[in-house]
């Protein structure tokens, strides 16, 4: 669907997709606690690029974060990414033998 919005140009069409799968994303993993994002796939990303759709690539980026090489940019600031207490529990546990 976002790429008919890429395709016919039509920015509020775009955002309206965005934001949708973004609420989605939110509401449908409300009560998990692992983080669950909205993403959009890249084929998508790319043909905004190539198509020049500068409108809806930013609001791709600000919804979903397409493009930014998060990972490696928390690898090379040298942030710790604490990993969540239910992870450390059951290693511990693992650990001492006790599962």
């Amino acid at each position: 669907m976002l790429r008919y919005a890429l395709w016919k140009n039509d920015n509020k069409l775009a955002e309206f997709f965005l934001q949708l799968g973004a609420e989605f994303s939110s509401s449908q993993y409300e009560s998990d606690t692992s983080s669950h994002l909205f993403r959009v796939d890249f084929d998508d990303f790319r043909y905004a690029i190539q198509k020049g759709r500068t409108v809806i690539l930013a609001e791709i980026i600000k919804t979903t974060g397409a493009g930014i090489p998060l990972d490696k940019m928390v690898k090379e600031s040298g942030i710790e990414v604490q990993e969540k207490l239910e992870a450390r529990a059951l290693f511990a546990e693992l650990r001492l033998g006790t599962y």
